[in-house]
């Protein structure tokens, strides 16, 4: 048979070797049942007690036959290869969450010994390099801070915040929470003396990314008019951002109702009249009249409010559907007749009914 066997033993793969080398393997002791091999045919990594014929108590036979599905199936659960051992993912883990990762590296059977303390080694090398780093970063943004308080404390103030502004820069999650209300306070009072409300407004959206927002501690009246300014201006924005969504959020669901309107003939219309309510949230399409009432644009002219006559088997009614502006309309008179597609959103006939498409019937 060709030499096409291998073997997994204390974490380590040899091979090939051939059939009768692997037999003699087994029978000297230097294989056991519970070692993992594998051949060119076979699918995955398997028990060696599962070759036939392998061990000296087990029936003779030719070790060289590929292994029946069914023998597959026997072993495929505990000798494949699990998620956690593949070495991409070990390597995530000890990166990310170092316990966890380590703890399932040192249990991977794939993974030599050499390997494991290789790979313990360097990681402890990289979170000792870290906490050396942390530890020289805290101590060096603690002693500016100290010097640019006694600078504070003397009245060099420019020279203070220029401090204080480096160690923002290049040092800002090393100083200590209960230290930074007071540190941006006096860089923004200083910054809002000299009208720099660009810069102010960068640290202020500094602060507002943090997980837990400072509120800087200001004593000058400028930085404090400042702030409030800024806050109100930030509050506009996210008012805006929210109206934005919503305006979105009114589209999509004008557009989602404009693909499967309600047609409505005389008796539905009726039904209309007398049932309002029932089309809450539907589409309706109806023949109306427009009798030239409504609401116009006093900037554009355009006709922003249309007031319909809609007629039904007895009679008629009005209706009141709003034209958004982005809307098509024709160039329509008092008296036309017209086909409108609405959105009754509220279920009312005189509001909350916004206009979808608007054409002349013919």
């Amino acid at each position: 048979m060709a030499a096409n066997w291998h073997y997994a033993k204390g974490g380590e793969k040899h091979g090939p070797v051939s059939a009768s080398q692997l037999k003699e393997l087994a029978t000297n002791g230097k294989l056991s049942p519970d070692d993992l091999v594998w051949r060119e045919d076979m699918t995955e990594w398997r028990k060696a007690s599962t070759v036939k014929g392998l061990f000296p108590d087990q029936p003779t036979a030719a070790i060289e036959k590929p292994p029946q599905p069914k023998a597959i199936s026997q072993c495929s659960a505990g000798t494949s290869v699990s998620l956690w051992e593949r070495p991409v993912i070990l390597v995530l883990l000890v990166t990310c969450c170092f316990p966890v990762g380590l703890f399932l590296l040192w249990r991977s059977p794939r993974i030599s010994q050499r390997q494991k303390m290789l790979w313990t080694g360097a990681f402890c090398g990289l979170a000792v390099m870290g906490f050396v780093i942390s530890s020289v970063q805290r101590q060096a943004t603690e002693k500016d801070l100290t010097r640019a308080q006694a600078l504070w404390d003397e009245g060099k103030k420019t020279e203070a915040v220029a401090l204080y502004q480096s160690v923002i820069k290049d040092r800002n999650s090393f100083i200590s929470d209960d230290l930074k209300p007071i540190v941006y306070g006096r860089v923004i009072d200083h910054l809002a003396e000299q009208g720099s409300q660009s810069e102010v407004r960068g640290l202020m959206d500094r602060l507002d990314l943090r997980l837990s927002p400072v509120t800087p501690l200001v004593e000058t009246e400028s930085a404090k008019q400042l702030l409030a300014e800024i806050r109100r201006q930030k509050e506009a924005e996210k008012q805006e951002r929210e109206a934005e969504e919503q305006r979105k959020k009114e589209q999509q669901a004008l557009a989602a109702a404009a693909r499967s309107p309600v047609t409505l003939d005389k008796s539905g219309r009726a039904d209309f009249l007398d049932n309002t309510a029932s089309y809450k949230g539907k589409a309706i399409r109806t023949e109306c009249e427009w009798i030239g009432g409504g609401l116009r644009s006093r900037s554009t002219g355009r006709m922003t409010v249309l007031e319909l006559d809609v007629w039904h088997t007895s009679g008629l009614f009005h209706v009141n559907v709003r034209v958004p502006e982005e809307l098509d309309i024709p160039n329509i008179q008092s008296g036309d007749d017209l086909v409108v597609t609405f959105l009754c959103e509220q279920g009312l006939l005189n509001s909350g009914n916004t206009a979808l498409k608007v054409e002349r019937r013919e």
